[in-house]
């Protein structure tokens, strides 16, 4: 429990705020108590103050990508991954060959957001190398 010092007043104004109480949104809130319980947008009063917090997340490395409950960033289950055109997942840190020959990995790029960025495989055509006579 904090306590505050006490204050007299010999005129007081209605709506005078305690002391270390916030006003966010027309509403008051005393002092340690949360506002908004969004994971992305935690509010709380802090000694008189509401700060805002920003709460950035790495996209996530995989295609199968989940937002828990009461969590902000995405997790992968699963580990790395990427989606192959067949719609299979395959491991991030994995080559793959399809019949076709073109050779297929996983990109890795990072930036902010939940979503992945590059959740498709990159598959590219591998020249066939001839022996020269």
């Amino acid at each position: 429990m904090v306590l505050f010092p006490l204050v007299f007043c010999f005129v007081c104004v209605e709506g005078m705020r305690e002391l270390g109480s916030c006003t966010f949104e027309g509403k008051t809130y005393s002092n340690n108590e949360v506002i908004d319980t969004d994971p992305c947008r935690p509010l709380q009063c802090i000694e008189g103050e509401v700060p805002l917090l920003i709460i950035e997340c790495v996209n996530a490395p995989c295609a199968d990508y989940e937002v828990q409950s009461g969590d902000c960033c995405a997790t992968c289950p699963n580990g790395p991954n990427c989606r192959l055109p067949d719609g299979t997942l395959m491991p991030g840190d994995e080559t793959r060959t399809l019949v076709d020959g073109r050779d297929c990995f996983c990109l890795r790029s990072y930036s902010f957001g939940i979503r992945p960025r590059n959740p498709d495989a990159m598959c590219i055509n591998v020249p066939i190398q001839t022996p020269k006579e």
